[in-house]
């Protein structure tokens, strides 16, 4: 199947320009179309795409070549720093949550803090004494885990 191009309006106004993620199966379609002897611009052109994006992923064919075909980014974002304690508070929390306790932002920090003062997470987590677990390590958190701020919805 090859890839649709982003649809072009015989409007006079161009800043209405839709914007569309393509994935790694499209990318490498529209690759072999520019290689197959057509100019970036002409490729660009034909998918409605900028002569930029097509540079980039010249630049990054190897790597589109080892992804995933639905892929649709190459970078997932940094992995946590320490991954074992993450999964013993992810267990901390879903624990909590079974027994229909609310957990809190400030909770799963507090509780973080708390692990790392213990001396066995400072055996297998060398530096771990010093870690921040500010906001921004929080939401990565959530998101890493699929976590969400849950509100009650039932009157105890």
């Amino acid at each position: 199947m090859a890839p649709r191009a982003n649809k072009r309006n015989n409007r006079s106004i161009v800043t209405e320009k839709k914007r569309r993620q393509w994935n790694a199966r499209e990318k490498i379609a529209i690759l072999m179309y520019h290689e197959k002897g057509n100019s970036k611009n002409k490729t660009a052109r034909k998918y409605n795409i900028q002569t930029k994006q097509l540079r980039d992923w010249v630049s990054k064919k190897p790597q589109l070549l080892k992804a995933q075909p639905g892929l649709k980014r190459l970078n997932r974002g940094s992995s946590p720093k320490y991954p074992v304690l993450e999964t013993a508070l992810v267990n901390w929390v879903k624990e909590k949550r079974k027994n229909q306790n609310a957990v809190s932002r400030t909770m799963i920090q507090m509780k973080g803090k708390a692990l790392a003062q213990q001396r066995q997470w400072q055996v297998t987590c060398p530096g771990i004494g010093s870690f921040a677990f500010s906001n921004k390590w929080l939401d990565g958190f959530m998101s890493r885990n699929k976590f969400s701020n849950r509100r009650r919805t039932t009157i105890a």
